[in-house]
Order: C-alpha cells, then sequence, then structure tokens
C-alpha cells in the first residue's frame, strides 16, 4: 500500500515537472518572439523617420532649385560646376567626404546666414538632416557610346527644362539597414520647369535615366518614376514638421 502511494507521489511529482517546463519553454518561446517584433517594430520606425527625413528634403530642394533657376542661368550654372548644387557620379563628382564639405544651402539653410529653414531641422538639434542636389537626365542620349560624338548626353547642360533632384537623409539616427550594412535613405524625383505660366512652373513628362543610383553613394530607394514626377516650386510656406 505505502509503495503504491509512493508511486503515485513519484508519477505526480513527474508529471508537474514536465508541466513547469512546458510551461518554462512556452514562456521563453513568447518572450523571444514579443522581443523580435518589437525590434522589427523599432526597424520600422527608423525606416519610416528616414524616409519622411528624405521627402522633406525633396520639398526644400523644390523650392531651393525653383527660386534658383533663373539665377543660375537655367539650372546650368549649378550643371556645369560654376554655383554648388550638383551631385553626379557620371561626371565624376566625389561623395563629400563629411557633412561640412556640403554647401550649407544644400541642407536646408536656403540663405547661407547659418540659421536652418523652418521645417529642415526635422529634429529641433539644430543640426541638418538632409542634403539635397540636381543632375542633368539624359535629354540629349541617342544610345551614341562615344561621348565626343555629335547628340551624345551632355550632362552639364539642360536642354529640356528637366533635373533630377536627388535627397539624401543624413541624419546617422535615421540610417537604415541594407545589405547587412547601415545605409542613409535617398529618393530622387524628376524636377521640372514650365515657362509662361503664373506660377512659371509645370508638371512633368519623362526620363530615361530615373532614378539613377550612385555606384559608390549610398543605395537610392527606387519608386516609380511616374509616381515621382515633381513640380518646381518658389514659395515661402514652411516645407514640413517635426518627426
Amino acid at each position: 500500500m505505502r509503495a503504491s502511494r509512493s508511486s503515485q507521489r513519484g508519477v505526480t511529482l513527474l508529471f508537474a515537472i514536465l508541466i513547469m517546463l512546458m510551461v518554462t519553454v512556452l514562456s521563453v518561446a513568447i518572450i523571444n518572439y514579443a522581443g523580435r517584433d518589437r525590434i522589427a517594430a523599432a526597424r520600422m520606425s527608423v525606416q519610416e523617420r528616414g524616409l519622411a527625413c528624405a521627402e522633406a528634403g525633396l520639398q526644400y530642394g523644390r523650392r531651393y532649385f525653383g527660386c534658383n533657376y533663373k539665377t543660375t542661368s537655367g539650372w546650368n550654372a549649378i550643371l556645369n560646376g560654376t554655383v554648388p548644387g550638383r551631385y553626379d557620379p557620371a561626371l565624376g563628382d566625389a561623395y563629400p567626404a563629411s557633412l561640412a564639405a556640403i554647401d550649407r544651402r544644400l541642407r536646408g539653410d536656403r540663405n547661407n546666414d547659418g540659421t536652418l529653414d523652418p521645417g529642415t531641422d526635422l529634429n529641433g538639434d539644430g543640426q541638418a538632416d538632409f542634403w539635397v542636389s540636381i543632375r542633368d537626365d539624359d535629354d540629349e542620349r541617342d544610345g551614341v557610346a562615344d561621348p565626343s560624338a555629335v547628340g551624345a548626353d551632355v550632362r552639364t547642360r539642360d536642354n529640356n527644362l528637366t533635373v533630377v533632384l536627388r535627397s539624401e537623409c543624413i541624419n546617422p539616427a535615421w540610417t537604415v539597414e541594407a545589405g547587412g550594412q547601415r545605409r542613409t535613405v535617398v529618393l530622387e524625383t524628376l524636377l521640372v520647369y514650365m515657362p509662361n505660366t503664373n506660377t512659371p512652373y509645370g508638371k512633368a513628362t519623362s526620363s530615361s535615366d530615373f532614378p539613377e543610383a550612385s555606384a559608390t553613394g549610398p543605395t537610392v530607394v527606387s519608386r516609380d518614376a511616374a509616381a515621382m514626377e515633381s513640380l518646381a516650386i518658389c514659395d515661402e510656406t514652411p516645407i514640413g514638421s517635426g518627426i
């Protein structure tokens, strides 16, 4: 009789241990899953902030380059390197070695007076969060391989009132992981000038080299070209808000 009771207690104890083990394993699994979910959510939040930052740069670039179309001879003074604002690896432009190497006007300080424009300091730390640039689209390209041949693309001159506007978020807190590396978010859009109108700006059509990623710079976050056509604007409206 005693042996039977002892055997029952042993079975009960073993069963209790197995239940506790199962509960422990299940708890660990739930904790791990929740942890991965939080990490994924954090990464998504950072990516969204990076995209919002680059989008704010596009808005600033539309206004900055829109307001400077005429003063830069139809953007040509920028495209030929006379005025800061061009970044075109195809012409040998090197990726900026540091933030200080980028003209302040391309980092949200439109008046170049040490004060960022309203809406450009997205996190309120007093530092630039993006930089913008333009390059020529392939408005003269006809497939001729020799750059010296007649009809070849001339990237230092605009012939169709269209350039490619590039915005890169340079806030290190909003980089995203791509290919196992941390990369800045870059967005590009076509920017078009339309003369002989009240505002004088109009709608983009197309460009065969959109989007065009730098071979050495950050990865471009690509979007459908038709969805990224953009109008050059010149107004005083603040471009964004804190994110």
